[in-house]
Formats: C-alpha cells, sequence, structure tokens
C-alpha cells in the first residue's frame, strides 16, 4: 500500500537510499517509524499518512544518492521513479474530479474495496448535515470513535468533535471538551453497525460498544441507518456508503467517561 500511494520507483528508490546516505539526522528520523509502523500493521491497522514524516527524510536522502550517481544509473533510476509518478499523479486527480468514473474502473478490474474505500469522503458533506439536523432537532451531543469521522463532521457541518472510545484517540481527545458534562442525549455516530445485520457475514457488530452503552445510558435504541450515493459532474456514480447511529437516551452521571472507558467510573467487571 506504502508502494502504491507513493509511487512504486520512489518508495523503492527511497528506501534503499537508506543503505547509500550515512546521515545520522536522516536516518534516525526516517527509518524508527518506519520499523514501527510495519510492525504494528500486523497488529492493528496503519494509516498511509502516518509515514510522511519518514518518508519526507526519506526524500532528502535520495536527492543526495541521486546528485550522486553517474549519467547512466542516473537516467535508469530517474525512469523507474518517474513513469510510476507520472501516472499516478494524473490518477490522483481524476479520482477527485471524477470518483464514479475512476470507481467504475476500479470495479472493471475485478477488484474490490471494503464499502466504497476512500471513495466514501464524497459522502460526508451529506452526513454531516443531516447529523447536524438531528443534533440540534433532538438536543443532542454527537459521538464518534474516531478522529477522521468526527473531523469531517465538524469540517462540513459544524458538528462539535467528541471522540468516545478504548483507544488512545478517545483519550486525547479528552482535550476538545468537558468530558464531565452531561448532556441531554447522544448520538453515536459510526461507519459499521452496532449489531450483526442478517445476509451480511462480514458484519460482526461491535459488542464492546453495545455494552459500553448499556452501562452509560438509560437506555439504547438504535436510530437511522443513512446512506449517500454521490454522482460526479459527469454523472457517474460512487455507491452508496451507509452510516449508522445510535441514541443514548437518559445518559447516565459521567456517561461520556464511562463511553471513553474511564476506569474510574466503570464497574470491575466492565474494566477493558
Amino acid at each position: 500500500m506504502q508502494a502504491a500511494a507513493y509511487s512504486p520507483g520512489l518508495w523503492v528508490g527511497a528506501l534503499l537510499s537508506i543503505f547509500y546516505v550515512r546521515n545520522a539526522l536522516l536516518n534516525w528520523t526516517a527509518v524508527p517509524l518506519i520499523v514501527l509502523l510495519t510492525v504494528l500493521d500486523v497488529h492493528e491497522r496503519v494509516e498511509i499518512h502516518w509515514m510522511f514524516g519518514a518518508y519526507l527524510s526519506l526524500c532528502v536522502a535520495l536527492g543526495i544518492v541521486y546528485v550522486r550517481l553517474s549519467a547512466r544509473p542516473r537516467v535508469i533510476w530517474a525512469s523507474i521513479a518517474a513513469v510510476p509518478a507520472l501516472i499516478l499523479f494524473p490518477l490522483v486527480f481524476v479520482a477527485a474530479v471524477e470518483p464514479g468514473f475512476v470507481y467504475e474502473q476500479f470495479v472493471h478490474t475485478g477488484s474490490t474495496l471494503r464499502n466504497t474505500g476512500g471513495f466514501e469522503i464524497f459522502t460526508v458533506p451529506s452526513l454531516a448535515v443531516d447529523v447536524r439536523n438531528m443534533m440540534e432537532a433532538n438536543d443532542a451531543t454527537v459521538v464518534t470513535d474516531g478522529y477522521g469521522l468526527s473531523s469531517t463532521l465538524d469540517f462540513y457541518g459544524g458538528v462539535p468533535p467528541v471522540v468516545i472510545g478504548y483507544n488512545a484517540q478517545g483519550q486525547e481527545a479528552k482535550r476538545w471538551y468537558d468530558p464531565d458534562m452531561q448532556p441531554h442525549r447522544i448520538l453515536f455516530v459510526d461507519k459499521e453497525a452496532l449489531y450483526p445485520r442478517p445476509g451480511h457475514p462480514e458484519d460482526n457488530g461491535r459488542p464492546d460498544f453495545v455494552r459500553q452503552l448499556n452501562l452509560a445510558c438509560g437506555r439504547v435504541i438504535a436510530g437511522p441507518t443513512l446512506g449517500y450515493e454521490f454522482h460526479d459532474s459527469s454523472g457517474h456514480m460512487v455507491p452508496a456508503r451507509q452510516y449508522f447511529t445510535t441514541w443514548c437516551e437518559a445518559p447516565r452521571p459521567h456517561a461520556l467517561r464511562i463511553l471513553q472507558w474511564d476506569p474510574r467510573y466503570l464497574p470491575p467487571a466492565a474494566k477493558v
């Protein structure tokens, strides 16, 4: 995935430059993070953009190696690096302008994407407006379990970012708001179904969040499933992306801290 995102020639060249540039600053700002993220990827999903800082150092090293090469190796290396990049860069711009067309061509190759892959970003503006309206109509506090969805809801709909969960994202997000506030109602917005859905064998549900919502709320009620399509300027369509909502009625005291898996507010049997 890293090679595909950064262009295979540039990525391989950047990695090789580690062995040819004996520069402590460049190597220490690149190699440890690359190794750490590669190992971490065995245990959980790693985002491509986490590699940006390390890749920047590798680009400097790549430039140093390039100017030291003789004419013939320089032409060969530049060709290997530039050709995939020249194909990739226009594709990125076309995907932004005509995402439906790019999605259709991708599917025609026989490839599949979980949900709609990165194309879901084109459905978020509509989601943000609807979530904002639901929030205002029900005097609710909107919560998500990750920065990505929360930040886009904030950007497109002005929905205050409140991130919950047992991972580092939920803990970091405590700085954004008062976790001791007592919401009148909580609306949980998620990309994954909270309960397993018939006919969807890939759905395992989210039993950990179900348990936590039951601890934090007087009543847990399934909200509407929101689905959106996006049509680009040529009329090509990005398939519908579904989002799932859950109402937390009559939140108990310290409900937000419970939803953040704060051990001080959890019964012993519920601690993770």
